[in-house]
């Protein structure tokens, strides 16, 4: 039974239905009987009607977008290795997807993929912290000051309600890169352009990114944890004094000041730079043990009092050592995942230039979540 004799059908049942409930012998058994037939039988036919287009149109959009995919990707390749974007544009005429604006055309879902898991694996901080897609050019989140209530009760109870937060709004900035590629490597058949430049663009938009989530002042770039004062409020990150140096003591006071609702497996972490975990990995506690437990000996990551510990070099050694949170509920990573390439082929000779845009933002939506670690 297709979708129009199903329509047919519903129509059919709902008319003798009607009849029926007009028909004075409705108190009859055999027409109770009848009724209740038929609104069971309605309500089987409305289940199929409601199920089958859905099925339909999901596998339909599932073969156009695999379609198309393939088409940009073919296209695009063309682009990449020769110039050639009628292909592109052609496309560009027949789809409303936004694969072309002033930055050029979007990358391919392939490259999307590799840049993305790239940067998921060699960045702590995206690793860590909660990351959203969006599709316009910010993101408004709320800044709680105070804990929601909550409150048990029946049906009539009313949870209390709290203004003990703040908007926030997390713009989605541009980051440019140019990487360049010899023509002659862009004529080799052998090479896999795609995953050449896509690699390469997430090693050099990472180290950017990362460096903003940490020291970025919010302008025209994320605005990063280490960037807010000293303090307790929705407007700063505080830091617990530690001294001189780094030190078993300290690190274990830093660990304590986290409130312990932040404290989940998986969530909550250590991050530093790479200087300050080589001298880490030389402290000792009261018993003359090492505090840091190498990864390849457990199956996972570096950890120090058997919360994991992550080094980027995009931290500088300085006043704020450590940061200890849970990122996830701190920290708040805006993407825009429509990479933007253009091709240029003359300013740079022999090298072929691709101008690429990414659109990234973020900011801290937690501070008590983060903690970090200030030594003189």
């Amino acid at each position: 039974m297709n979708v129009s004799e199903l329509k047919n059908a519903i129509d059919k049942y709902g008319e003798t239905l009607n009849a029926l409930h007009n028909n004075e012998t409705l108190q009859d058994g055999l027409s109770k009987a009848k009724c209740e037939a038929i609104n069971n039988e309605l309500d089987n036919l409305e289940m199929q009607i409601r199920k089958r287009p859905v099925y339909s149109n999901v596998y339909d959009f599932e073969e156009k977008n695999k379609k198309f995919q393939n088409q940009y990707k073919n296209a695009f390749i063309k682009y990449l290795r020769k110039g050639i974007d009628a292909d592109l544009l052609n496309l560009l005429n027949n789809n409303s997807n936004g694969i072309f604006d002033s930055n050029g055309f979007s990358i391919t879902q392939s490259m999307n993929e590799i840049i993305s898991a790239n940067m998921i694996e060699n960045s702590p901080i995206r690793k860590l912290s909660r990351v959203v897609n969006v599709s316009r050019d910010s993101l408004d989140v709320a800044v709680y000051t105070n804990d929601i209530s909550a409150v048990w009760g029946d049906e009539r109870t009313v949870a209390p309600e709290t203004d003990a937060f703040t908007r926030r709004t997390i713009k989605v900035c541009e980051l440019t890169a140019q990487p360049k590629i010899t023509q002659k490597m862009i004529d080799d058949d052998a090479v896999d352009h795609e995953s050449w430049i896509a690699e390469l663009l997430s090693d050099i938009l990472l180290e950017k990114e990362d460096e903003a989530f940490l020291y970025g002042d919010g302008e025209n770039k994320p605005k990063g944890m280490l960037s807010y004062q000293d303090g307790n409020d929705e407007n700063s990150v505080e830091r617990i004094n530690g001294g001189n140096s780094v030190s078993f003591e300290n690190l274990l006071q830093l660990q304590a000041s986290l409130d312990g609702k932040y404290e989940r497996s998986g969530e909550t972490a250590f991050i530093t730079s790479k200087k300050t975990l080589a001298k880490i990995r030389s402290i000792k506690d009261e018993s003359g043990h090492y505090i840091w437990t190498p990864g390849a000996l457990i199956g996972k990551e570096d950890c120090i009092f058997g919360t994991p510990i992550f080094a980027t070099s995009a931290m500088k050694e300085g006043e704020d050592a450590v940061i200890y949170g849970n990122l996830r509920k701190g920290y708040q990573i805006v993407d825009r995942n429509d990479i933007k390439i253009q091709r240029d082929p003359y300013s740079s000779k022999p090298f072929v230039v691709f101008f690429a845009t990414k659109r990234v933002g973020g900011d801290v939506i937690d501070p008590r979540a983060i903690k970090v670690l200030k030594i003189s």
